[in-house]
């Protein structure tokens, strides 16, 4: 049974949001949720129920429906639209902010993936101009996206994740989601837009200096890493992806790359300096990812276009570490 007050309230299903959580809390309400309007304007308050499997049933059946009707709002917005236009996924988060008397404990908002880009709006964007007036979005491949254990949850609110960018407030934000089934979907779909925007960018270069000369760092999702000299005007090397072996940087301006050469296992060090490293890690990181994912045919085959099967024969190992932060160490295979 269900335990509301004796007026009607008419909330639109079409992005609304789901909450266990009451407002400002760190810990899930075990009687009841409250269902909230993708405007913020309507809510249901606290409904109650006499028992924890009628809560479930009552929460799973109102976030099925709403899942239905915002993949329909998206398909319909997504018809005619290229890999670059489209919108991959939106959802109701929950981003923590610095306790103050000024500030709220945990703030809502509205996570989007539109094609390479991230949005956080602080409402629903219900037209095409909304998505214009928001903060200006951030590039997938310009971010790291990591889910967190239970125990580097900071409070008792258990499905969290980070994401890390140069565009973010202190370069990272902490957000959580109601449940894993949430957790799970951001980053898969995370994944899927990181995958087709650097397949689809296909090659990024990053201006630097290398023994003492201007040069330029490019990432070739196909080719690997290269480096080229402005004033000789020639490249001075490359190296496939799977050669990376490791890195080091010192979280400022200097990164080291250690790629292995030949049948003889000798490492060889390139040393380069950028104005910002942060950018070139986190696009590092992300076309080693979507090279990782190439290989996956369970992954290839859920994306919405036809992307060539590689050949996972060819895997082998590929070490990336980064000194300067914490959280920027990724190991994965390769080929």
């Amino acid at each position: 049974m269900m335990k509301c007050s004796n007026n009607t309230k008419t909330i639109p299903l079409l992005y609304g949001h789901l909450t266990m959580f009451p407002y400002q809390c760190s810990k899930q309400s075990s009687v009841g949720f409250e269902m909230i309007s993708a405007g913020g304007d309507l809510s249901t308050e606290l409904l109650e129920f006499d028992s924890r499997r009628s809560l479930i049933d009552y929460w799973n059946s109102l976030h099925e429906a709403i899942e239905a009707i915002n993949q329909t709002a998206m398909s319909k917005s997504n018809n005619g639209l290229g890999p670059e236009e489209m919108i991959h996924g939106v959802w109701w988060i929950y981003e923590k902010q610095r306790a103050t008397e000024y500030n709220l404990t945990w703030k809502r908002c509205f996570l989007a993936i539109k094609g390479p880009d991230v949005y956080m709006f602080d409402s629903c964007p219900l037209t095409s101009s909304d998505w214009l007036k928001g903060p200006r979005p951030f590039k997938v491949y310009a971010a790291m996206f990591k889910t967190l254990k239970e125990s580097e949850c900071i409070d008792g609110r258990q499905w969290c994740f980070m994401i890390e960018s140069d565009q973010l407030t202190n370069g990272r934000s902490y957000y959580s989601v109601e449940t894993w089934r949430h957790l799970v979907a951001i980053e898969n779909i995370w994944n899927m837009a990181n995958y087709l925007a650097v397949y689809n960018l296909k090659y990024k270069t990053f201006g630097c200096m290398w023994c003492g000369q201007v040069a330029g760092l490019t990432l070739d999702i196909d080719k690997g890493f290269s480096l080229y000299d402005s004033s000789l005007k020639c490249y001075m090397w490359t190296y496939r992806f799977s050669q990376l072996k490791g890195s080091s940087d010192d979280g400022k301006t200097c990164l080291k790359l250690h790629f292995q050469t030949g049948h003889n296992k000798v490492i060889e060090t390139r040393e380069i300096h950028c104005e910002k490293i942060e950018p070139l890690l986190y696009t590092i990181h992300a076309f080693l990812s979507a090279k990782l994912a190439s290989v996956d045919r369970q992954f290839l085959s859920k994306l919405p276009i036809t992307q060539p099967v590689r050949d996972t024969n060819k895997v082998k190992d590929v070490c990336l570490t980064s000194t300067g932060k914490p959280s920027q160490l990724l190991c994965l295979p390769i080929f």
